[in-house]
């Protein structure tokens, strides 16, 4: 059997199952719970704290909204003190670096999903956390990296262009104002698509 037809092309997966969109009085319930406020729209971010990231720019995020990071940096090197002090700072900000069983409740209480990596490197070619976001139905708002630049301009997803204070505030009171899901673009990315490319429906190891 030539190289060809065996060959193909895996998507990242997510679960789209676990990861769903919720109601609005949900939303507000799950705010409540993880000590939010819930008279502003909630901006997200979920990922190592560092500055090769490009989550300094939280910092610039005007105070109509409320920013959300969950710090998932394990080791002592990566940590980037300096830039945690600056979002500290935010009267805005609320950052959680403990274990959160239920990870998916931030996304999903959340308004705005912000991924402003621009340099290589500093996350995978597929961004997981993009797409849990997508798939609870909270719209993304994301630099052209990796295979994103596939997503941008689809419903709900956006392009940041430009992450400076005006532009970025700009940008998201647009997509707070016209509430637009992107969980049907994702859809394709789903881990049982995944599988069911993989491995054929009658094999041992998908009857498992």
């Amino acid at each position: 059997q030539a190289l060809g037809d065996r060959a193909g092309y895996l998507r990242t997966g997510v679960d789209t199952r676990r990861f769903v969109p919720v109601s609005r009085a949900r939303k507000a319930a799950l705010r409540e719970v993880y000590g939010l406020p819930e008279d502003k729209p909630i901006v997200l971010h979920v990922g190592h704290l560092r500055q090769g990231r490009g989550i300094g720019c939280m910092a610039g995020i005007s105070e109509d909204f409320h920013c959300v990071l969950v710090a998932s940096t394990q080791t002592a090197d990566e940590r980037d003190a300096q830039l945690r002090q600056l979002l500290e700072r935010r009267p805005n900000m609320t950052i959680f670096d403990q274990y959160l069983p239920r990870i998916e409740e931030l996304y999903q209480l959340a308004d705005v999903y912000l991924f402003p990596v621009e340099q290589p490197g500093n996350c995978i070619d597929v961004p997981l956390s993009a797409l849990e976001a997508a798939s609870c139905g909270i719209p993304v708002a994301a630099t052209a990296y990796g295979e994103l630049r596939e997503l941008l301009g689809q419903p709900g997803f956006y392009e940041t262009g430009d992450l400076k204070p005006e532009a970025l505030n700009s940008l998201l009171a647009k997509i707070c104002n016209e509430g637009k899901t992107p969980r049907e673009s994702v859809l394709k990315y789903d881990w049982n698509l995944a599988v069911a490319q993989l491995l054929p429906e009658d094999s041992e190891e998908r009857r498992i």
